[in-house]
């Protein structure tokens, strides 16, 4: 990891692209201002880690309901769930049991 110190209104360069400004120093707080074409994202890290983790239970309960929607084609009818427990197929669509 690279380590530079920066006054308030100092910048860094990163390539031909990128530049972050030391835009303002307060009460222990550090304001950036990042400059760089629309192709990079800039996001907080905590920012980051929510939208990944987000992402992640959408994949699962997308996975889930075509998992479902895939039994049901075999299935004809609730009443034919032989090996499969309705207590099961409601927790995968996460309803709760009556």
């Amino acid at each position: 990891m690279l380590i530079l110190a920066r006054k308030e209104d100092e910048s860094i360069v990163i390539g031909d692209e990128i530049v972050i400004k030391v835009v303002s120093i307060d009460r222990g707080t550090v304001k950036l201002g990042f400059e760089a074409p629309p192709r990079y994202v800039i996001l907080r890290e905590e920012l980051k880690e929510l939208v990944a983790n987000k992402n992640k239970e959408s994949t699962v309960k997308d996975v889930e309901k075509k998992g479902l929607d895939a039994l049901r084609k075999v299935l004809p009818h609730k009443d034919a769930v032989s090996n499969v427990s309705m207590k099961s197929l409601r927790k995968l669509e996460g309803k709760k049991d009556d």
